[in-house]
């Protein structure tokens, strides 16, 4: 059975005793965050990424902590399909599943002892709904009211993709050289809140291109930056960014011959988020070592180095095979993507799309990247 946990600051230490007692019962256990202490982070986010996962896959369970549960529980509820109970003893734990076919269980991290709240976690996951005829039709009532009377719900992953009434469309800049990177950043800002930088070695992938963080850094701009790095040693390509205070996340190639986990450990250690990306002849398997430790996963729909080749549809199953897997995790798409196809990839699971040419090539790129927004 999968368990999907999450917690914010109050109940972080203990979702790190139930995951370690979940791992030792040899549960298939997926944690979604925190994944670090935050002192100032808020539950709703890890309450809704449970509840999602849980939804998507009706054989798993979830887990959600906080100070008292109660919040947790509250933004859970708001998801469609989610019946959260709050796990207060073993008896509430039992009844919510053999009464109510609860699928997420809320634990309050302020009140219950490890030992407590082992029991009560192991009650709830071994414990199976009673089929009474009573608790169907109670149950059968609820989805008629999520149906008809359109309850709140939390955000699901096509509309947190959503820009401004729209998916989220990044630029990527494949530049020349300074000119050419600060002409393409300004055609796009008011339009973009984030491009994504190419940064080509020359080695890993070629021809190199230009992109030089000493002079980024002197260009003024309210966008964001995420980092594509093509580059045959990540961990030095990194270094020279660490000043560059608009840099939000950094992504690398698995395919490089380098030790993934001290690549990742190098871009949290400056608060970046860390991805990886795939080649379209790259298998998800290799994901497997890293995909606890990663935000992003991007899929190359083209052979890197060289723009404006034609999207292989081939990456499509493998984004949905990954969803399946990972579903916290954030699938974006580079590469040959253009308005004729980005439909297709958004409804193969992904959340992000990333477009040099179908943006950089034509008259007007805020037109374009508008155009982009309004597909659903």
């Amino acid at each position: 059975m999968k368990i999907f946990l999450g917690a914010d600051h109050a109940g972080f230490r203990l979702k790190e005793e139930i995951k370690k007692y979940l791992s030792r019962a040899k549960y298939d256990v997926h944690d979604l965050g925190a994944f670090k202490l935050e002192k100032n982070d808020d539950y709703p986010a890890y309450a809704a990424r449970v509840g999602r996962a849980a939804r998507r896959d009706p054989a798993s369970r979830g887990l959600v902590l906080c100070g008292n549960a109660e919040g947790v529980c509250i933004t859970a509820n708001k998801i469609r399909g989610v019946r959260a109970a709050l796990g207060y003893s073993t008896y509430a734990a039992k009844t919510s599943r053999t009464d109510d076919d609860a699928n997420v269980l809320c634990l309050a991290g302020r009140v219950l002892k490890s030992a407590e709240a082992k029991k009560i976690t192991a009650a709830f996951l071994k414990t199976k709904f009673s089929d009474a005829k009573r608790h169907a039709r109670r149950i059968k009532q609820i989805k008629k009211l999520e149906k008809n009377a359109c309850l709140a719900e939390a955000p699901t992953e096509r509309s947190e993709r959503r820009d401004k009434g729209g998916p989220k469309i990044i630029p990527a800049i494949l530049a020349k050289n300074a000119i050419d990177f600060a002409q393409k950043l300004r055609l796009v800002e008011g339009a973009a809140s984030r491009v994504q930088i190419d940064v080509i070695d020359g080695k890993f992938v070629s021809p190199k291109n230009w992109a030089d963080p000493e002079i980024i850094k002197t260009i003024p701009t309210p966008i964001k930056y995420e980092l594509h790095l093509m580059v045959a040693d990540p961990a030095a390509e990194i270094k020279k960014w660490k000043k560059i205070k608009n840099v939000k996340k950094v992504i690398f190639h698995i395919e490089v011959k380098r030790n993934p986990a001290s690549i990742i450990k190098a871009i949290k250690r400056f608060g970046w988020q860390a991805g990886t990306a795939l080649n379209p002849a790259t298998p998800i398997t290799r994901l497997r070592p890293v995909i606890q430790k990663i935000n992003t996963v991007l899929f190359l729909g083209v052979t890197p180095g060289r723009s404006g080749q034609k999207f292989q549809p081939r990456i499509l199953k493998k984004m949905r095979n990954l969803k399946k897997i990972a579903p916290r995790v954030t699938i974006q798409v580079d590469g040959g993507v253009n308005l004729k196809n980005a439909r297709e990839i958004l409804r193969a699971g992904a959340d992000t799309l990333c477009a040099a040419n179908a943006i950089y090539k034509t008259a007007k790129p805020k037109k374009i990247i508008n155009e982009f927004k309004k597909i659903n």
